[in-house]
């Protein structure tokens, strides 16, 4: 039992001398000083604690351009995108000369894209379809749980 109590001893000690460092108050006691931080006085120079003897100067670096830099993208007039949001929807695709180019259930996230004319779409529950047709993007293409068919032919 002696070792634990020495233990919970030394750590409260500890505690409270490191709840002052991070807090930058005094623990009750001038054992533990508060630390000196390092403060940015402009945007070219910073200053380090006194333990150096002169301020750093900080240079700029020539940066790369970023990878995530957004770039215009044509868009296809004719192209037809159907995408689920949030649900699942079963969709059937019928396109030219009445082949079936889908049917099934879509999952969420997943995307069926189409160029081909005519198209017959049929959606089991068109409030979980986003369609956009070209740059026209319709964010629901009817009520949740309402079946919607609709033609494209341009």
């Amino acid at each position: 039992m002696l070792p634990t109590v020495a233990a919970v001893g030394v750590l409260g000690v500890g505690g409270v001398s490191a709840a002052a460092v991070f807090t930058g108050g005094s623990s009750g006691t001038d054992a533990n000083p508060p630390v000196a931080r390092p403060q940015a006085v402009s945007s070219s120079v910073v200053h380090l604690p006194s333990s150096t003897a002169a301020p750093v100067p900080v240079t700029p670096t020539s940066a790369a351009p970023s990878p995530a830099v957004h770039r215009a993208v044509a868009v296809n007039p004719h192209l037809l995108s159907l995408t689920t949001v949030g649900r699942v929807s079963w969709i059937k695709v019928v396109g030219p000369h009445g082949h079936v180019l889908f049917m099934g259930m879509l999952r969420h996230g997943k995307t069926l894209r189409y160029t081909a004319r005519p198209l017959s779409i049929t959606l089991g529950d068109a409030g979980a379809v986003r369609v956009q047709h070209g740059a026209t993007i319709y964010a629901h293409a009817g009520r949740n749980g309402q079946v919607k068919t609709f033609h494209v032919t341009s």
